[in-house]
C-alpha cells in the first residue's frame, strides 16, 4: 500500500528510500542471526548436518515400511491357526457328506 500513495504522490526519492529500508532490514536480520549464533543448525554447521542425515535415515526407513512392508503377506500365527481350523471343519463336514468305509447306515 505504501508503494501505491508513493507512486500517486510521484516523490522522487521513492526507489532510493524503498532501497535503504531493504538495506536496514537486512541488516536488522544480519544482526539477529548473529546474536542468537544459529549458524550451527544450517545445512553446513554440526547439528543442521546431523539433523539432515538424522532424516534421510528416518525417509528410508519409512519407505522401506509404507512400500515394501505392507505388501508382503505376513499372517499373524492366530491367523494360520484359524485358517488351519477351518480346513479341518471342512474335511470334517465334506467326511459326514460323504463316507467312507462299510458302516453305511441311510
Amino acid at each position: 500500500m505504501k508503494i501505491k500513495f508513493a507512486r500517486k504522490q510521484g516523490n522522487p526519492s521513492f526507489p532510493a528510500s524503498f532501497i535503504y529500508d531493504m538495506k536496514i532490514n537486512i541488516n536488522v536480520i544480519k544482526v539477529m542471526n548473529s546474536s542468537l549464533n544459529i549458524d550451527y543448525l544450517s545445512p553446513t554447521g554440526l547439528i543442521g548436518f546431523w539433523v539432515l542425515f538424522i532424516g534421510l535415515i528416518f525417509t528410508g526407513v519409512m519407505f522401506y515400511f509404507v512400500f515394501f512392508r505392507l505388501n508382503e503377506d505376513d499372517e499373524s500365527y492366530k491367523d494360520i491357526k484359524r485358517k488351519h481350523m477351518e480346513k479341518e471343519n471342512q474335511k470334517q463336514r465334506i467326511a459326514r457328506l460323504y463316507p467312507k468305509g462299510k458302516n453305511l447306515s441311510i
